[in-house]
């Protein structure tokens, strides 16, 4: 009877994921101000990391439809939806199960020489596998609150990214519990902000800016990978 109860606490825990959580590894940011094709990143370490994303932003040119975002390990990207208006353009790049590196580097090339900029977030815990979950943007008036739209994850655990091209210099916080990560720099500054949930639900954060300026937003949920517990080695008397 007992080794009843330890197969079947252990095939309990074998079958109950749980989750070590979504953290964030480093950030890494390159811009150009229309003298160039394109812009590369310095060397970031991104060990530990298995998910990039990177936040490409560009000035009347797109940075989705004939553009790319390449790094220098060969990982392959894919973008999301581009939002565009008053010549600013952003789009979410998704690298998933990348390979990752102590000196790697990010190059954004939009479809024509102009003003861009890219902030590139390296995560680990994240699904190696279907990592992308919702998305949502906005391409906004001028305004010193800048919202990217509604989203809600599927899953519990997911971090959510977001991202916002402005005048540079004009960046002044972000609400609803979201961290800015990294901001390109340039004279069209691209920055990027995250939250870790707990437990699914909307999420809209606002963006201020110092004055009431034009922005195109982005945003996007990535899901946590599970992993198995200690559950049945506890129930059994083994380990902590």
């Amino acid at each position: 009877m007992r080794r009843l109860f330890v197969l079947a606490a252990l095939i309990l825990a074998l079958a109950t994921p749980s989750f070590a959580g979504i953290a964030l590894v480093t950030t890494a940011t390159c811009f150009n101000n229309n003298t160039a094709s394109s812009c590369t990143t310095g060397e970031a370490n991104t060990t530990g990391a298995n998910t990039l994303v990177a936040i490409a932003g560009g000035y009347d040119a797109s940075v989705k439809t004939g553009a790319s975002v390449t790094d220098s390990l060969g990982n392959t990207w894919v973008s999301k939806n581009e939002y565009a208006q008053s010549a600013r353009n952003i789009c979410i790049w998704i690298a998933e199960n990348a390979t990752v590196g102590a000196a790697q580097t990010f190059t954004l090339m939009p479809a024509a020489t102009t003003y861009m900029g890219l902030s590139v977030l390296a995560y680990s815990g994240a699904k190696l596998s279907g990592v992308f979950d919702q998305q949502n943007g906005a391409t906004n008036g001028a305004s010193v609150n800048q919202d990217p739209g509604s989203v809600t994850p599927g899953e519990n655990n997911e971090v959510i990214v977001t991202g916002m091209i402005f005048p540079a210099g004009t960046f002044d916080s972000i609400d609803d519990g979201f961290t800015r990560r990294a901001e390109s720099g340039g004279l069209v500054a691209v920055a990027g902000a995250d939250k870790v949930q707990t437990t699914a639900g909307a999420e809209n954060p606002r963006w201020h800016l110092v004055s009431a300026e034009t922005a195109s937003l982005a945003i996007v949920t990535l899901k946590a990978q599970a992993s198995v517990t200690h559950r049945a080695l506890m129930l059994m008397g083994i380990g902590e």
